[in-house]
């Protein structure tokens, strides 16, 4: 039990951390920018809608892309509430490179996080091909769109 506190603080330290250092960088090189347009996959996820949430605070135009299978609607509801702001969302799985390009071609971003992805172990233990497919093969089909 007291395992589980200690990976949840880490964790949330980590994020923490990493979120800081993001909001930096987007401040350092978007200066010349100004308000940025920012995709991010995997943003109603729980590292994805923290970050989703700081970026909105700095004022950047977000496109949200989630399949919400590891995830759910509901927390972009919340962040859109919590923020005040609105932002795009597609729902779309990363492997689609005809939406995914449609996406980027539409919405013209200048940035992307990639925080899409499946993450259960054991599943991947169990399922190896099929993560490797979705993680790896949607992150290439992401490049593709981006490039």
């Amino acid at each position: 039990m007291y395992i589980s506190y200690l990976i949840t603080a880490l964790v949330k330290t980590i994020i923490a951390v990493n979120i800081s250092a993001l909001k930096f960088q987007l401040f350092f090189y978007g200066r010349g920018f100004g308000k940025m347009r920012i995709v991010i996959t995997g943003g109603a996820g729980y590292i994805g809608s923290h970050v989703l949430l700081e970026l909105l605070s700095l004022g950047h135009d977000i496109c949200v892309v989630d399949d919400f299978s590891n995830s759910n609607p509901n927390a972009l509801l919340i962040v859109k509430d919590l923020s005040g702001c609105n932002f795009e969302t597609q729902e779309l799985d990363l492997c689609d490179y005809s939406h995914l390009k449609s996406v980027f071609d539409n919405f013209k971003p200048q940035a992307v996080v990639h925080l899409a992805g499946l993450k259960a172990v054991g599943e991947s233990v169990l399922l190896p091909v099929h993560y490797f497919d979705k993680n790896i093969g949607g992150t290439v089909q992401l490049l593709k769109a981006m490039d």
